[in-house]
C-alpha cells in the first residue's frame, strides 16, 4: 500500500484519478489547489506526490520548489515526485527541473 498526496483542481480528472489509485489499495489525500498539497506535505508523511502541472492558485513547478527550499518538507529526500500536465505528459521531479519561466 502506498500512502499518496494528490494535487489536482479538476474534479472529474482528480475524482477518476483518485478510484483508480484507491481500487490498488493506495491511500489518497486529494487536494485541489496546491496551497492544501503544500499544507498536507508538511502535516503527514508520504510516499508519493502526484502533481498536476497546472493549477490556478500554485502550479505543480512551484510547489516543487517550496517543497526543496523547505526544511521540514525537504528532509523527506527519497520521497517521488510525479508532475503532469494536460496532455498526460508526465514530469519525473527526480529529473533536473526545466521551465521557461
Amino acid at each position: 500500500m502506498v500512502v499518496l498526496v494528490l494535487s489536482e483542481d479538476d474534479e472529474t480528472l482528480g475524482a477518476l484519478t483518485e478510484h483508480q489509485l484507491k481500487r490498488q489499495y493506495h491511500v489518497v489525500d486529494w487536494m485541489k489547489d496546491g496551497r492544501k498539497a503544500k499544507e498536507a506535505l508538511a502535516a503527514r508523511r508520504y510516499d508519493i506526490y502526484v502533481l498536476d502541472w497546472m493549477m490556478p492558485d500554485m502550479t505543480g513547478l512551484e510547489l516543487v520548489r517550496k517543497i526543496s527550499r523547505s526544511e521540514a518538507l525537504f528532509r523527506r529526500s527519497g520521497v517521488p515526485i510525479v508532475g503532469y500536465n494536460q496532455i498526460r505528459r508526465y514530469i519525473s521531479a527526480s529529473q533536473p527541473i526545466r521551465s521557461n519561466t
